[in-house]
């Protein structure tokens, strides 16, 4: 039986030979998934032996990972904010760059008690219940149009003990969505469909399609939302965008155009604009 430490090198250079950039890194985290590892822990282990039914597991953990199958779809979870989200081939995989969309929201209420948050597009709910999770009087709705996305940011809201403060409820954007909120969040799809062609095959092959494209340049759902949000948002409430790299200036201008002010952007680790935000003074 090989080694910990072999089967890591073996995949590495199948992934690397599939042009997978993140090679070593993925290789670690399926052997984690299938040992029941932390990475401390494998790294420690590189010269213990892997039992048969675990190579042939992580074998074809490692051949999906070659055809670009995104290492979330293939071990059910990613992490997001310091907590683990359940995805699945009907949600998109929660990403780095939305922290930043957390993060703008907590600093801009840093000081506020109780707060009631509407997440459009919630997907996993990984940005209402990272939002839940570091403020422990907030509570907040998630809506979506795909029931399915919903039933996994439900199991999310139970394993991470806040489904007593959020639900999660079927809506085309507002379209079912009563009351008012203090936040809204939204990452909503803005994707061109002229821009298919560019994307990685980790993405259109293996993400969900109405959770990626959006009409008018992908600005449809931006300017949709911006037109609607203060008919849900009580006086002084904010809206918080994440954006495509090159969308901040447009967004910012429409959030304009429809009567938010205090306007701010913030940017993602990599130092793109990743974030629009502004207020609602009614």
């Amino acid at each position: 039986m090989a080694t910990v430490k072999q089967h890591l090198d073996a995949a590495r250079k199948i992934l690397t030979e599939t042009g997978i950039e993140t090679a070593a890194l993925d290789a670690r985290l399926l052997l984690q998934q299938v040992l029941g590892k932390s990475m401390e822990e494998l790294l420690l282990s590189g010269d213990v032996s892997v039992d048969t039914q675990n190579e042939q597991i992580f074998q074809k953990f490692v051949a999906r990972r070659a055809s670009h199958e995104p290492v979330a779809k293939i071990i059910g979870k990613k992490e997001f904010y310091g907590r683990d989200f359940i995805t699945t081939a009907d949600t998109l995989d929660p990403r780095p760059d939305s922290e930043a969309l957390v993060e703008a929201v907590l600093n801009t209420f840093s000081n506020k008690k109780d707060a009631r948050v509407l997440d459009i597009g919630t997907g996993t709910g990984c940005l209402l219940l990272s939002l839940l999770g570091e403020r422990e009087s907030w509570s907040g709705t998630g809506v979506d149009v795909s029931q399915a996305a919903l039933a996994v940011a439900q199991r999310n809201a139970i394993n991470l003990a806040l489904n007593t403060r959020a639900n999660f409820n079927q809506s085309n954007c507002f379209d079912s969505v009563a009351g008012l909120f203090d936040v809204i969040v939204s990452n909503p799809p803005y994707i061109a469909e002229e821009e298919k062609a560019e994307l990685e095959r980790d993405v259109i092959d293996y993400e969900p399609h109405i959770a990626l494209f959006a009409s008018e340049d992908g600005l449809y759902f931006y300017r949709h939302i911006c037109e609607q949000a203060s008919r849900f948002l009580s006086s002084g409430g904010w809206l918080f965008f994440e954006v495509g790299h090159t969308q901040a200036a447009s967004v910012e201008t429409l959030m304009k155009k429809n009567g938010f002010s205090m306007l701010g952007k913030k940017k993602d680790l990599s130092g793109v604009y990743r974030v629009v935000y502004g207020c609602c003074q009614k």
